[in-house]
């Protein structure tokens, strides 16, 4: 990646320590450039490779160009034999990288504001969903017993691969998981399927759970949006890799307010691993378009003068790839960004061991809130109340929890009424709304995938299975709030 243009070039240029570079995929390029160095040929002339020749060559070469890329289907196998030979048997176990597709589709539509992963291949190519199989097929027959997990290197999930890919992937079975990036609007069933093939370990691309900051993001979902997954892949205990990311261009304070609060309603959620400002990367659009994002000044970040100490300004322009530059937010950003990260501290500490879980039997929807520092609450959900958080298990407008009331209890039912019945159950935590939509955030213990894979309650959490068995089965003696 460092090498994409005109990072390659620029590397070249300064460091006559490189005989060749290339720029763009290496696929052809590379073995092109190798059989004509064994042939001892010195006169190279190859598209998106820039080479020097003798060591007295220092005349700089014409522009190669960028190097072509083979069709996704026509790319070899890969092959790690050498790498796992040389791997000490007993060490930790290591991930094995397969790929299934290159660039991003979101990206070409709507491509995320501070994201420069692909540079000038954003375009997005896939193999067909055969050829990818084959792919994880061999590799886990050829070293699945020492892989810790089979990782996509795609930067997103082909569409049609839940319905192409994912299927045939769980009819191989393989008892090593599967990492894959994917976008966060999935559905239940879709995470079901994700699951019961392997893909238990997921990077959806989350980076924030405020609303105004994906929008500014241009990530195309909502804090919502963001928090159903989540919900979901605890349910299935899915591994979530995800960060909160802060400090863009147009941010304002008030885009992080009640964030904090919010957290605390989701502690038994997975919890983010890093809290951190962006940076300006080579090929997003804060980079290729600074005005628009209201960034002035653009400069290299400051740690490159450190890492190549002997580049001009221009020269040091070209290699890097990360920068720094003068915006609007960078005046307000340290009002909250002690607090959040502060916050995301708070939750990786609790999320092992809070739960908040429902349990729905003949006597109504059972919820326990359960942490490491507060006395256990228990509560119970009848009538209306019980309908409505079982309607909002995934996102839910307004209109349509009303039309789910009305078919449950036979009658109309005004806004008002509804806004009574989820005004306890907002007050609690455990609903959340947002723009006139509705999602409540108690994982069902009941629930599983076909294959059976569901949540498990903490063990500190199990002596109080017995009250949430009680008050969904309706035993006169267990006393509890919100009933209705």
């Amino acid at each position: 990646a460092n090498c994409s243009a005109p990072m390659g070039e620029a590397m070249f240029r300064g460091y006559s320590e490189f005989d060749a570079v290339v720029v763009g995929p290496g696929e052809i390029a590379f073995p092109r450039l190798v059989r004509e160095l064994q042939k001892g040929r010195q006169n190279i002339r190859i598209p998106g490779v820039y080479w020097r020749g003798t060591a007295e060559d220092t005349a700089p070469p014409d522009d190669p160009g960028v190097a072509p890329e083979p069709a996704m289907d026509d790319l070899p196998l890969p092959n790690y034999d050498d790498y796992f030979a040389h791997w000490p048997e007993g060490e930790p176990s290591l991930m094995v990288p397969f790929e299934g597709s290159r660039g991003c589709w979101w990206g070409q539509k709507h491509h995320c504001t501070f994201c420069g992963l692909n540079g000038g291949t954003i375009a997005f190519r896939t193999k067909p969903a055969a050829r990818a199989l084959e792919e994880v097929e061999q590799l886990h027959r050829r070293y699945g017993a020492r892989a810790g997990q089979l990782a996509a290197t795609d930067n997103i999930m082909p569409v049609d691969y839940p319905r192409s890919f994912v299927p045939r992937l769980a009819a191989l079975e393989l008892d090593t998981p599967v990492f894959y990036e994917v976008k966060a609007n999935l559905g239940r069933r879709e995470l079901e399927a994700l699951c019961d093939a392997g893909i238990v370990r997921i990077q959806p691309g989350i980076e924030s759970l405020s609303t105004p900051v994906l929008r500014l993001m241009d990530k195309g979902v909502t804090a919502l949006q963001n928090i159903q997954l989540l919900k979901w892949a605890r349910q299935y205990e899915v591994d979530v890799q995800w960060n909160v990311l802060y400090a863009l261009p147009a941010e304002r304070p008030e885009h992080y307010e009640g964030q904090v609060e919010l957290w605390e309603k989701l502690h038994h959620l997975p919890a983010p691993l890093v809290c951190g400002p962006i940076r300006i990367d080579r090929f997003s659009p804060h980079f290729e378009r600074p005005h628009d994002h209201g960034i002035a000044d653009l400069r290299p970040h400051p740690s490159y003068r450190w890492l190549y100490p002997d580049l001009d300004p221009r020269a040091l322009e070209g290699v890097a790839y990360s920068f720094v530059g003068r915006y609007r937010s960078q005046g307000h950003t340290h009002a909250y960004a002690e607090p959040l990260c502060a916050a995301v501290q708070r939750w990786k500490e609790r999320a092992a061991s809070t739960a908040l879980v429902m349990l729905d039997g003949p006597g109504g929807l059972a919820i326990g809130a359960l942490g490491p520092d507060a006395a256990p609450w228990f509560g119970r959900l009848r009538g209306d109340a019980r309908a409505a958080y079982l309607a909002c298990d995934r996102i839910t407008g307004e209109a349509a929890l009303r039309r789910a009331l009305a078919r449950q209890g036979g009658r109309d039912v005004s806004p008002e009424q509804l806004r009574c019945v989820v005004a306890p159950l907002l007050e609690r935590g455990l609903m959340l709304e947002e723009d006139g939509r509705y999602l409540s955030l108690a994982i069902d213990l009941n629930a599983s995938t076909p294959r059976g894979r569901s949540y498990v309650l903490p063990i500190e959490h199990w002596p109080h299975l017995r009250t949430l068995m009680a008050l969904a089965d309706d035993e006169e003696d267990v006393t509890c709030p919100l009933a209705s």
